[in-house]
């Protein structure tokens, strides 16, 4: 699953990001086995977000901006066809048992 894969390394650059401790561009990329551009992209979106995000040269890492911190959610569910008929108002839609996210969250906390 393409979509989980994501969710988890954006939850792990946020852990290195939030520990100080991610080491240069090229390793950080290598790290989330992407390629250094696709790193940057992530960056970027993550900045697109309002997180004010630096770079210490000296200390080699990636770093949030004292009192920012990226709050990450994530629900994965597994429906069965009796709670399919709850939540669609009695509806069968799906024969099977489906997976739904119920939850994506992403948010910035200022403190």
């Amino acid at each position: 699953m393409n979509f989980l894969h994501q969710i988890e390394r954006l939850q792990k650059l946020n852990k290195l990001i939030e520990q100080e401790r991610t080491g240069t561009p090229e390793e950080l990329a290598s790290r989330l086995r992407v390629k250094e551009r696709t790193l940057y992209e992530i960056l970027d979106s993550i900045k697109s977000l309002g997180v004010v995000l630096k770079y210490d040269k000296k200390r080699k890492t990636y770093y949030y901006q004292e009192g920012d911190i990226l709050q990450i959610n994530f629900k994965l569910s597994v429906l069965k066809n009796e709670e399919i008929q709850r939540v669609f108002g009695g509806r069968v839609i799906f024969s099977r048992t489906a997976f739904f996210p119920q939850c994506t969250k992403l948010s910035l906390l200022h403190h």
